[in-house]
C-alpha cells in the first residue's frame, strides 16, 4: 500500500512532514481493520491514502480542499453535539478513524465516546489518536515552571482551534470502557519528527528508553462491546 503526502500549501505539506509517521502508522492500523463500511471524522491525510489504494471513504467534519473522491460527505460541527436541540449523528460504519481531533473539541469525553459508539457498527473498530497529556516533554516544560498547553485563542472557529484538552492513557481507556468500547490496542509513541534540532533529537532518545507513559502521541483501537 502506497502512504504519501496530500499536496496543497506549504503550511500543509510542512505539517504533514511533522506528522508523517503518525498519520502513516494511523493508515497502517485502518488497513488492517478494514473490513467494511468505513468513516474518518475530520478527514485529511488518511482518507486521501485510503481512496488512492481503492477504498471508499465516508467523511464527517470539515472537508479539505485537498480531499477528493471521498463516498458521501457529512458537513457537521461535532462541537454541537447535544447542544442547541442538535442529537447523536447514527451510523453503522465497521471503521471509524478520529486522528488528532478530539482534542481541539469543546466537549466531555464521555460525549465525544458516545458519539463513535453511536456511529460504529454492532462489531465496528474505532481508531483514535490524540497527544499524550503526560508526555516527557510537558512534564520537562512544568518543571521548568511553564505551561505546556496552549491559550484558548479569542476567535475559536470550529475546526481551527488549539488544543482544548488533553488526555492520558488511563483517561482514554477508562472512559472507552465505561462508553461500551474493549480495547484492542494502546500504544503510546514517538512518532512526530524530531530531525529539526539536536535538542529534540536526543529528546527522542531519551524518550525512548523511558517507559511508554512518557512518550509524545497515543493510539487506541476500540471494538465495539457487544
Amino acid at each position: 500500500m502506497q502512504f504519501e503526502i496530500v499536496p496543497g500549501p506549504q503550511e500543509e505539506i510542512a505539517y504533514q512532514h511533522y506528522h508523517f509517521r503518525r498519520l502513516k502508522f494511523a493508515f497502517e492500523k485502518a488497513i488492517q481493520y478494514a473490513k467494511g463500511t468505513i468513516l474518518e471524522i475530520g478527514p485529511y491525510t488518511i482518507t486521501y491514502n485510503l481512496i488512492r489504494n481503492g477504498f471508499k471513504v465516508d467523511t464527517l467534519g470539515y472537508l479539505s480542499e485537498g480531499v477528493r473522491g471521498v463516498n458521501k460527505h457529512i458537513e457537521f460541527d461535532l462541537d454541537s453535539l447535544g447542544k442547541g436541540g442538535h442529537h447523536f449523528i447514527k451510523g453503522n460504519y465497521d471503521l471509524v478513524i478520529i486522528a488528532e481531533v478530539i482534542e481541539h473539541l469543546h466537549l466531555d469525553l464521555d460525549r465525544i465516546l458516545r458519539q463513535l459508539w453511536e456511529l460504529t457498527s454492532p462489531r465496528g473498530v474505532v481508531i483514535i489518536q490524540t497527544p499524550n497529556a503526560t508526555s516527557l516533554k510537558k512534564r520537562m516544560a512544568m518543571l521548568a515552571g511553564k505551561n505546556p498547553f496552549q491559550m484558548i485563542i479569542d476567535d475559536y472557529r470550529p475546526g481551527y482551534g488549539g488544543h482544548l484538552r488533553e488526555f492520558t492513557r488511563k483517561e482514554l481507556k477508562t472512559y472507552s470502557e465505561k462508553n461500551g468500547f474493549e480495547v484492542l490496542e494502546l500504544h503510546t509513541l514517538n512518532y512526530f519528527d524530531y530531525s529539526h534540532s539536536y535538542k529534540a533529537r536526543m529528546y527522542k532518545v531519551l524518550s525512548n528508553r523511558l517507559p511508554q507513559a512518557l512518550r509524545d502521541g497515543v493510539t487506541i483501537v476500540l471494538k465495539k462491546s457487544i
